[in-house]
């Protein structure tokens, strides 16, 4: 069998897999539970071997004894308010993003909030986060984020997007921001990324000083 016909196969199989598991979903029985994590595993084994996954970085955990860890704000129902239901794209959206610097306790709070057409039947849950310094255009070091999250590609762009919301934390950020506590354009700036690849232009902000 071609590798054409290889890919094409395992393209159709991911298609029905993520049918079904939204379907078993919306049933929401609890008898189904074993059924749903069956046919999870089957798409992430099947879509890793189809896309494998290469995002730049250190992976960020949900971790809170770690130094740089990240926290899900609770689900916000999906919206079809954004002006886009009428021209849904399948281009990623940039996400929205804010940072704040506490020079008392050395800690870098990132705010970021992801907006994911529902079509991709990707969870709050299952998008990951990793963390790197690279030069900004003014030769200062810039804090990147990638969220990233592991699909082939929507069923169906629907125009509706689910608000998924996150804060990433950074304790002893000198150590992995150097030079954040002296005067300078001190950036982060956040990507999404899907496997296609799809990345979002990234959405670049200025850390600010910390009221507290």
């Amino acid at each position: 069998m071609s590798q054409e016909k290889v890919i094409q196969r395992l393209k159709k199989s991911i298609s029905k897999l993520l049918i079904e598991t939204e379907d078993l979903a919306d049933e929401n029985l609890a008898e189904k539970e074993n059924e749903l994590k069956k046919h999870k595993l089957k798409i992430d084994i099947l879509i890793e071997k189809l896309y494998p996954l290469s995002v730049p970085g250190v992976r960020i955990t949900k971790k809170t004894t770690k130094n740089i860890y990240y926290t899900i704000a609770p689900y916000i129902k999906p919206s079809n308010k954004l002006g886009l239901s009428n021209h849904p794209t399948d281009n990623l959206l940039a996400p929205v993003t804010f940072a704040n610097y506490n020079a008392k306790n050395e800690r870098l709070t990132i705010s970021i909030i992801l907006f994911i057409d529902t079509g991709y039947a990707v969870r709050q849950d299952e998008v990951s986060f990793n963390y790197n310094n690279t030069i900004n255009g003014v030769g200062e070091v810039q804090f990147n984020v990638y969220a990233y999250f592991n699909r082939p590609g929507p069923i169906l762009i629907t125009g509706n997007y689910n608000i998924y919301s996150y804060t990433i934390f950074v304790n002893n950020s000198q150590n992995f921001f150097p030079n954040i506590n002296t005067e300078g354009n001190k950036t982060v700036q956040v990507s999404l990324i899907n496997v296609d690849p799809r990345t979002s232009r990234g959405t670049k902000t200025t850390i600010q000083p910390s009221t507290e």
